[in-house]
C-alpha cells in the first residue's frame, strides 16, 4: 500500500480552515482538482455514514469518486474510504487533520492507496504517489487562499465573489 501526507500552516484556526473545506457548496470555485463535490442523503455536513461524491482532473481525464465519512472531529479530522471502483484505484483511504498553532492552523492531508490493475502496482503506484503530493500540495495552497479571501471582506464594487464562512451551528 502507498502513502502520501502532506502540511501546510493555515492562515485562521483549524474550526475555520475545517468549515472551507467542507463547503462544498463552493469547493469547487477555489479547489482546481475538484470539479464537483457533495454530500448525499441530504446531509449538509460530514459526519460517520455520510458519503462524498466528487469528480477528480486527472491527467488522464475525469474520475468519480464516492467515499465515505468514516470518521469525523468536527473542525479537527475527517477521515474518508473509497466505496467505489473508480479505473486505477482498487482502494483508496485519506484524511484531512487540523490542529491549531499559534500563527492559525496546520492542515495535513494523507491517503493510503493501491492501483490496479495488480500487475502494474510496480509502476503506476510510485507514479500515482507523486502526483497524489503534488496535487495535495497545490489543493493545501489553496485551501489557505481561499481561507484568507473569505477573512477579507469585499470592497465596494469589486467584481470578487465573496462567501463568508459557514455556519453550521452546534456539534
Amino acid at each position: 500500500m502507498s502513502h502520501v501526507s502532506v502540511s501546510l500552516e493555515m492562515p485562521a484556526p483549524a474550526c475555520e480552515v475545517f468549515d472551507v473545506l467542507h463547503d462544498y457548496e463552493h469547493r469547487q470555485e477555489w479547489d482546481p482538482v475538484v470539479s464537483e463535490a457533495r454530500l448525499t442523503g441530504g446531509h449538509l455536513r460530514p459526519e460517520p455514514g455520510a458519503i462524498r461524491q466528487s469528480r477528480t482532473t486527472l491527467p488522464l481525464g475525469m474520475i468519480a469518486l464516492e467515499e465515505e465519512c468514516v470518521t469525523v472531529h468536527p473542525g479537527e479530522l475527517v477521515a474518508l474510504k473509497m466505496v467505489n471502483h473508480p479505473p486505477l484505484l482498487d482502494s483508496y483511504g485519506s484524511c484531512t487533520r487540523h490542529k491549531d498553532t499559534p500563527s492559525g492552523s496546520l492542515a495535513t492531508f494523507s491517503a493510503n492507496f493501491h492501483t490496479k490493475p495488480e500487475w502494474l502496482r510496480p509502476v503506476m503506484e510510485p507514479l500515482a504517489a507523486v502526483y497524489l503530493k503534488f496535487e495535495a500540495k497545490r489543493h493545501l495552497r489553496d485551501l489557505a487562499e481561499e481561507v484568507k479571501r473569505r477573512q477579507t471582506p469585499p470592497t465596494e464594487g469589486a467584481q470578487q465573489t465573496w462567501h463568508p464562512l459557514p455556519d453550521f451551528g452546534p456539534g
